[in-house]
C-alpha cells in the first residue's frame, strides 16, 4: 500500500475505498464517480473523506475498522466471504455493516449497497441469497413480505426509481453543499496570494528588468564612447535598482527564504547590479580625470605644472581602484551565472549573461591599458632627467614592414612630467645629414637602387623592437640627438583620430581636413612637386600635428572616451608601437605587447594546460615600388594544416593580392611593387613556392648575379626564417602565392595542445584569412568555441589584430 498521502485540491466530493480486492470494488468506484465523487482507493487522503467505505472479508474489515479514528458523514462496511463472526464492534462505532455474496457485482446489488448506505435506518443488513447470519443483539429488521410476484417487481421498480433518486439527490446536495462551502474561501486564497506572492514578485522582477536594461544600454553607449549618454542610461536606471532592492528585501522576509537558493541568488543578482551602476559611475569619473590629467601634461601652464605629478598619481590609484571593482563584478556574474537554478539556468538568460560578461572584459580591458599608461608614464615623463623620444609617421599607403614609409618624424622633449617641446622633421632633411656608408638590406640595394642605408629605410625588419633600435641609431648619427625611446605610428591611428576629432582646419593651407580627403591632401603637399631638402611636407605635417594636439587638449569627455578606445585599438592593431633601449622598459613592452615583436609560436593561455606545440605565420610586404598604389591593395588568405599522426605538420599558405587601382590612375597609385616575405617557425622546411601555378625559382644569396624573373629568398634567423619573393601587381591584377612548408614536431604522450598564430602586420588594417586544421580521425578535439567536427576544423577571421586558433587534442588509440 502507497503510504504517501493523497492530496485534493478539487470541488468534489472525495470518496475512501480500503478494499481487499480490488477488481470486486471497481462497480463502486464507478458509480460513486458517475455522481462526481472523487474516489481515493486503497490509498490514504489527507483530509477526512465525506464517505468511507471498507470491503473484503470480516476479519480484513474488522482489522482496518481497529485504528479508524476519521468521522466521515457516511461510514459503510462491506463483507463477503464465510459466515462472519462478532461484527458487535463495528455496529458500536456507529459503522453500518452490508453482507453480499464474494461473486462480481451486479446493478442490482450496487443499488442495494447504495440504498442502505444512505437511505436504511438499520445498522446492518445481509444481502446474500442464502443469509445465514446469527448475531448478538442484531438490530437488523424484516421487510414486508410481497403479497405475489407481479406486485413485488413493480414494487422494486418503484424502489429503484426512488432509491436513483434519493441518492442523485444525496449527492447533488452533497457537492452544491461542498461548492458553497469553497468557493469562497478559494477567492479569499487567491487574493491573498495575489497581494502577498504574486504581485510583489511582478513588481520586483519590473524593477530588476528596468535596472538591467537601462544598465546595457548604459554600458553600450560607454564602450562607444558616448558618454551623454551613458550617464543619461545610467541615471535613469539607479532608481529602479533601489525599488529592486527594496521589494528584495520584503520577498526573502516572507517568501524567498523559505526556497533554498533562490533568495540568495536574487541577493547575488541585485548586487552585481548596484555594484555595475557604481562602476560605471566611477569611469566616468575616471574620464574626467584623465582629460583635465591629459591637459596638464600636454598643454601645462605656470599654474599647474608643479601639480601634474600629483594629479597622475592620485588618478593612478583612482584606476586601481576602478579596476578592482570591475574584477568584482566580473566575479559576481560568473558566481550567478554558474546557479543551477530559475531563471539562470536558461539558455537565453545564459546568452545575456555572457554578453554581460564580453562588455565588462571589455571595459577592463580599457581600464587596464590607462593604468599601464599611469605606469609608464613616470618612467617616460622625464623626472630624473630631460627625456628625447623620436615619433615615427609610417605612410602606411606605402607599406613597410613595421607599418609605413617614414616619411616624417616628431621630436618630443619631456622635462618634469610635461611635453616642453615638439619638433616635426622631414625625413629627407636628417638623411641628408648622414655622414659615412651603411650598407642596405639586399631588397634595397637591389629594388631601389640604393648603396647606402638611410633613417627612412630604418625599419626593413618587422620586429620592431630591431627597427626601433635601428631607428634611434639613424637619429642619433644624422641629428646628433640621443633618444630614450622610439615610437612608431601608422597612417591608420590618424585616420581614426580624424574620424573622432572632426575636421581639422589649416588657417595657412586654407585646408579643412578630414578622413575622406586625407590621403588626397597629404599626397597634394607631401608629393606634388616634392624634393629632397624641401619644407612642404614638414610644413604641412607640422601644422597637421599642432593643430591634431591642440584638439586633443581641448577634448570634452565624450571625445576623450572615444580617444582611448582608439589608442586601445591601434595598440592592438599594433599601429602604435614602442621601443626603449632600457631593459625595465623594454621588458614591460613585451610584456604588454606594445613591442612590436615577431613571435608566432608562443603558447599563450592553452586549454586545459597541456603541453603545447607552436606554429603561425606572419605575412610581411614593403611597398618598393615608391608610390602609395597600397590605398587601392587588398588581400586575403587560406591556411591548410594537416597534422599526421608521426607529428608532421604541413602548412599550404596561399594568399592572393588585388591592385584595384582603377584605370583612370590617379596620382599616387599604380603598379604595385612588393617584396613579399613569409615568416614560420626556424625548424619548418619549404616544399614549394607557387606564384600563379607556376614554380617559382630558388635564389643563392651567396652569388652577386641578381636574377631577371623573380626568386624565392631563403633568409634564417634566431627564431624564424623568411621566404622572401619581389614581384608586381599591375592595376586590376591580381595574384596568388602559394607556399608549402613541413616541420616535424615532437608529440608528448596523451593530450595534445596545439596553438597557430597568424601576426597581424602594423598597417595593414583588414585581411581575411580562413583557416583549416585536418587531423587523424583517432583523434578528438575542443576548441575555445566547442567540440570541433571530427578529423576537421575550419576557422574564418578578418585579422585586425593577432589571431589564434587553439585545440585541444585527445589521442582515443
Amino acid at each position: 500500500m502507497n503510504t504517501a498521502a493523497q492530496h485534493h485540491h478539487t470541488d468534489q466530493p472525495v470518496a475512501h475505498i480500503q478494499a481487499q480486492d480490488q477488481a470486486f470494488v471497481f462497480p463502486i468506484r464507478e458509480f460513486l464517480r458517475q455522481y462526481g465523487c472523487e474516489v481515493v482507493l486503497n490509498k490514504p487522503v489527507s483530509e477526512v473523506p465525506r464517505y468511507e467505505m471498507c470491503v473484503g472479508s470480516a476479519f480484513y474489515v474488522k482489522s482496518f475498522f481497529e485504528t479508524y479514528r476519521g468521522k466521515p458523514e457516511y461510514i459503510l462496511a462491506v463483507i463477503y466471504g464465510d459466515d462472519p463472526d462478532d461484527l458487535e464492534i463495528l455496529l458500536e462505532k456507529g459503522i453500518k455493516v452490508l453482507l453480499v455474496d464474494a461473486e462480481p457485482l451486479s446493478q442490482d446489488v450496487i443499488r442495494k449497497i447504495f440504498s442502505f448506505y444512505f437511505l436504511s435506518p438499520v445498522k446492518i443488513q445481509d444481502s446474500r441469497k442464502e443469509p445465514i447470519l446469527t448475531i448478538k443483539k442484531s438490530t437488523m429488521h424484516k421487510e414486508a413480505q410481497r403479497e405475489d410476484d407481479a406486485g413485488r417487481q413493480m414494487n422494486e421498480k418503484k424502489d429503484r426509481a426512488r432509491i436513483d433518486s434519493v441518492i442523485q439527490d444525496i449527492f447533488r446536495k452533497n457537492t452544491i453543499s461542498t461548492k458553497r462551502k469553497k468557493i469562497y474561501p478559494v477567492y479569499a486564497i487567491i487574493f491573498v496570494i495575489l497581494l502577498s506572492f504574486v504581485i510583489p514578485y511582478i513588481l520586483y522582477g519590473v524593477s530588476l528588468a528596468m535596472s538591467i536594461g537601462t544598465l546595457a544600454m548604459s554600458g553600450k553607449a560607454l564602450l562607444s564612447g558616448n558618454v551623454y549618454w551613458a550617464r543619461v542610461w545610467k541615471n535613469a536606471g539607479e532608481p529602479h535598482i533601489i525599488h529592486a532592492e527594496s521589494i528584495l528585501r520584503v520577498l526573502n522576509v516572507f517568501s524567498l527564504d523559505q526556497l533554498r537558493g533562490y533568495g540568495e541568488d536574487q541577493e547575488k543578482l541585485v548586487a552585481m547590479v548596484k555594484s555595475a551602476s557604481h562602476a560605471q559611475s566611477s569611469v566616468l569619473e575616471l574620464l574626467e580625470k584623465s582629460s583635465v590629467v591629459a591637459n596638464m601634461i600636454f598643454m601645462p601652464d605656470a599654474r599647474n605644472a608643479s601639480s601634474v605629478v600629483s594629479e597622475v598619481m592620485d588618478l593612478s590609484s583612482e584606476i586601481h581602484r576602478v579596476s578592482q571593482h570591475f574584477a568584482l563584478i566580473q566575479a559576481e556574474m560568473d558566481a550567478v551565472l554558474t546557479s543551477p537554478r530559475f531563471p539562470f539556468r536558461f539558455a537565453g538568460v545564459q546568452r545575456l549573461g555572457q554578453k554581460g560578461l564580453e562588455g565588462v572584459r571589455e571595459i577592463r580591458t580599457h581600464i587596464q591599458y590607462i593604468q599601464r599608461l599611469c605606469t609608464l608614464y613616470p618612467q617616460i615623463g622625464g623626472f630624473r632627467k630631460k627625456q628625447e623620444y623620436l615619433v615615427l609617421f609610417q605612410n602606411s599607403m606605402e607599406l613597410r614592414p613595421t607599418g609605413g614609409f617614414i616619411g616624417s618624424l616628431l621630436q618630443v622633449t619631456f622635462e618634469d612630467g610635461i611635453m616642453r617641446d615638439t619638433r616635426v622633421i622631414d625625413v629627407y632633411t636628417a638623411d641628408g645629414q648622414l655622414k659615412g656608408h651603411i650598407d642596405s638590406p639586399f631588397p634595397i640595394r637591389e629594388i631601389l637602387g640604393q648603396e647606402h642605408w638611410y633613417l627612412r629605410d630604418s625599419n626593413w625588419d618587422p620586429d620592431f623592437t630591431k627597427s626601433g633600435e635601428v631607428a634611434s641609431w639613424f637619429f642619433e648619427k644624422e641629428m646628433g640627438v640621443s633618444v630614450d625611446g622610439v615610437i612608431a605610428i601608422s597612417l591608420p591611428v590618424l585616420t581614426r583620430l580624424l574620424h573622432v576629432l572632426g575636421p581639422i582646419d589649416l588657417p595657412d593651407y586654407n585646408e579643412r581636413i578630414t578622413e575622406s580627403n586625407f590621403f588626397a591632401k597629404s599626397l597634394l603637399y607631401t608629393q606634388t612637386d616634392f624634393f629632397p631638402g624641401s619644407t612642404q611636407k614638414k610644413d604641412f605635417l607640422g601644422a597637421l600635428v599642432s593643430a591634431l594636439l591642440l584638439r586633443l587638449t581641448s577634448l570634452d569627455v565624450h571625445a576623450q572616451s572615444q580617444l582611448l578606445q582608439i589608442v586601445t585599438d591601434s595598440l592592438n592593431a599594433r599601429d602604435i608601437q614602442f621601443y626603449f633601449p632600457a631593459a625595465f622598459l623594454k621588458a614591460l613592452m613585451t610584456q604588454w605587447g606594445w613591442s612590436g615583436a615577431m613571435t608566432i609560436t608562443d603558447c599563450t593561455a592553452v586549454l586545459h594546460k597541456e603541453v603545447c606545440i607552436g606554429d603561425g605565420v606572419s605575412i610581411i610586404e614593403a611597398n618598393m615600388g615608391m608610390n602609395k598604389s597600397n590605398y587601392f591593395v587588398t588581400r586575403e588568405g587560406l591556411i591548410d594544416i594537416n597534422i599526421a599522426q608521426d607529428g608532421t605538420i604541413t602548412q599550404v599558405t596561399t594568399v592572393s593580392i588585388y591592385n584595384t587601382t582603377p584605370q583612370e590612375i590617379p596620382e599616387g597609385g599604380g603598379t604595385y611593387h612588393t617584396y613579399y616575405r613569409q615568416f614560420v617557425p626556424k625548424d619548418a622546411r619549404v616544399s614549394s613556392v607557387r606564384l600563379d601555378g607556376f614554380d617559382v625559382p630558388y635564389r643563392d644569396l651567396a652569388k652577386p648575379e641578381i636574377p631577371n624573373e623573380p626568386a624565392v629568398s631563403i633568409e634564417p634567423s634566431a627564431e624564424l626564417f623568411s621566404i622572401g619573393l619581389p614581384f608586381v601587381i599591375e592595376p586590376g591584377q591580381v595574384r596568388t602565392l602559394t607556399i608549402e612548408t613541413k616541420r616535424q614536431a615532437v608529440l608528448p604522450q596523451g593530450n595534445i595542445a596545439f596553438q597557430y598564430s597568424i601576426r597581424k602586420q602594423s598597417g595593414v588594417e583588414s585581411f581575411p584569412w580562413h583557416v583549416s586544421v585536418r587531423y587523424p580521425d583517432e583523434w578528438s578535439a575542443v576548441t575555445d568555441a566547442d567540440v570541433a567536427n571530427p578529423g576537421h576544423l575550419e576557422y574564418n577571421t578578418t585579422l585586425t589584430t593577432d589571431a589564434r586558433v587553439r585545440i585541444l587534442f585527445r589521442n582515443t588509440l
